[in-house]
């Protein structure tokens, strides 16, 4: 079976969460929702995809969104959690 989607990053679908973050609703598509795949959240992050895939079964790290199979990241909840981690010295308290 053929994909009707491009190979590559865009692969995947965007989708349209409700305010509420209820059910996806893929007959209307988000085109701010932005989301990335792993490899592309461990490049921005500058980690492995392995460290990623460590932090969703234990509970820990970047918020993300499960398609079926898929796993893509919200670029905003990527973006929120660098800003999170931002410290001005060694001693600021983590």
């Amino acid at each position: 079976m053929q994909s009707k989607f491009k190979s590559g990053a865009a692969s995947a679908p965007l989708i349209y969460l409700d305010a509420e973050g209820g059910s996806a609703n893929t007959a209307r598509c988000d085109p701010d929702l932005n989301l990335l795949d792993e490899r592309e959240t461990a490049s921005i992050l500058g980690c492995a995809v392995s460290t990623l895939q460590k932090h969703r079964v234990s509970g820990g790290g970047i918020p993300f969104v499960k398609l079926g199979r898929l796993v893509r990241y919200r670029r905003a909840d990527v973006l929120a959690y660098l800003q999170g981690h931002v410290r001005r010295s060694t001693s600021d308290e983590v």
